[in-house]
């Protein structure tokens, strides 16, 4: 029911808000903003059914890490 309510909510806004860019032409910002609207709302429902997201930065400490123990190693 809630995630409902949500889908609604987020059309009711894609209407206001993207008619009017698509009647003034901006392709490219109609684009970029059904992307992060879409994303927001994937998120919004995932967080609506507790399904788990993983923390971006955790990803990002995983790739650097390594690199940095690298750095630190020939720096001293």
């Amino acid at each position: 029911m809630v995630v409902t309510m949500l889908l609604l909510a987020a059309l009711a806004i894609a209407w206001v808000d993207l008619r009017a860019l698509a009647r003034n032409g901006r392709i490219r910002d109609l684009a970029i903003s059904l992307v992060f609207m879409g994303a927001a709302l994937t998120l919004g429902i995932f967080s609506l059914l507790r399904i788990h997201i993983p923390n971006p930065l955790m990803g990002i400490k995983r790739v650097f890490q390594p690199l940095s123990l690298l750095m630190d190693s020939l720096l001293q």
